[in-house]
């Protein structure tokens, strides 16, 4: 289909917006040597402290195992704990050789108890061994384009290659957060899996219900690191903290600051939109309509920003009948689509009569 922009209906749309105020969270205070806080809605940073600057990120680097895992893996599968893989250093769930799992047990006890030795499982399952696995994580940075983000482990222990951003670290998340079984489990605030009851380590989960997940972490070299999501009236919201001794509040004060800025708007109206020229029917053009109303959740200056395009064909073959979808709209910013709604013919056009033939063609066989 071919694109154009309905100019007129961008105009009368924008003039009927009433735009709501807010603050931001340019003035948002953390502890964090290194902060940031991501919408995946517009990929714009809403906050961020030195967030380009390369640091360790100890077992929030799970986020990106876990990821590949689930690109890779069946849930379902069965596996073998094998001894070498029992005895894991740092943080555990403590795995026994010999017992029967499966990848969706072995991911709880990453994404839940912070399980090394799940990781390393993990790792060598799919990977052949911990290093070959590294190598899938770091392929992904790069499919990614995360530039400044570099994995040495499958756990996140502390090596002088290991290291990511905090901007680096909250688009991984975005991504990672679009996966329906990744945000299933790190949302779960407890689990059973392989025998065990599990109690996530991340305590926003017990603290908010906007909180969606996803990781903690904490090494002494990396300090106390937290990556969390939260989603309030359908928006959502990432945020990470590298080295933050009081990250829970971080996390909270960030996601006040962002969300009380928001209020919840008419971002595509229902109705008329314009016309879709008609070729080889017997009228030259059809009314266009839209059905639905989306709504938002956003700040005065993304409404400002909102800029409308009708997709369609530019000329419709008749017949076309009443109700039937021709295209759609989408408010978008910038090159981002934020929202979308179905576009319909509003009336029928049926095709023009065949012209009679004449002798000549009749006497052809034409």
């Amino acid at each position: 289909m071919k694109k154009w922009i309905a100019a007129a209906l961008i105009g009368a749309l924008l003039s009927s917006f009433c735009a709501a105020a807010g603050e931001g969270v340019s003035g948002a205070s953390v502890s964090a040597q290194r902060a940031a806080l991501y919408d995946p809605l517009t990929g714009e940073f809403l906050y961020s402290k030195n967030g380009e600057e390369q640091a360790p990120m100890a077992s929030t680097t799970k986020i990106m195992t876990a990821l590949v895992i689930l690109e890779t893996l069946p849930l379902d599968q069965t596996y073998e704990i094998q001894p070498e893989w029992t005895g894991a250093e740092g943080s555990s769930m403590y795995l026994k050789a010999g017992e029967q799992l499966t990848v969706e047990d072995l991911l709880c006890g990453l994404m839940l108890m912070s399980g090394n030795d799940a990781a390393l499982a993990l790792a060598c399952i799919a990977g052949g061994s911990e290093q070959g696995f590294v190598e899938r994580m770091n392929e992904k940075a790069a499919s990614l384009g995360l530039e400044n983000t570099h994995f040495e482990s499958a756990s996140g222990l502390d090596g002088p290659e290991h290291y990511t951003t905090a901007q680096d670290l909250a688009r991984l998340t975005a991504y990672a957060m679009e996966n329906p079984e990744f945000c299933r489990i790190v949302g779960q605030k407890y689990a059973n899996a392989g025998g065990r009851s599990m109690k996530n380590h991340n305590k926003l989960l017990f603290w908010s219900d906007e909180i969606c997940g996803v990781k903690t972490g904490f090494t002494k070299k990396a300090g106390r690191c937290l990556v969390s999501a939260a989603r309030r009236q359908g928006r959502l919201l990432i945020a990470v903290t590298l080295n933050g001794p009081d990250d829970w509040n971080d996390h909270q004060r960030l996601y006040q600051s962002a969300f009380s800025a928001c209020q919840t708007q008419q971002t595509i109206p229902g109705g008329k939109l314009g016309w879709a020229m008609i070729f080889s029917g017997n009228r030259s053009q059809v009314e266009l309509y839209c059905a639905g109303q989306s709504q938002g959740f956003l700040t005065e200056q993304e409404m400002e920003k909102l800029e409308y395009e009708v997709l369609g064909p530019r000329f419709v073959c008749a017949p076309v009948r009443a109700g039937e979808q021709y295209g759609v709209i989408q408010a978008k910013i910038g090159e981002r689509v934020l929202f979308e709604e179905p576009v319909y013919y509003a009336d029928s056009a049926d095709a023009l009569p065949e012209p009679p033939k004449s002798f000549w063609s009749r006497f052809f066989g034409r």
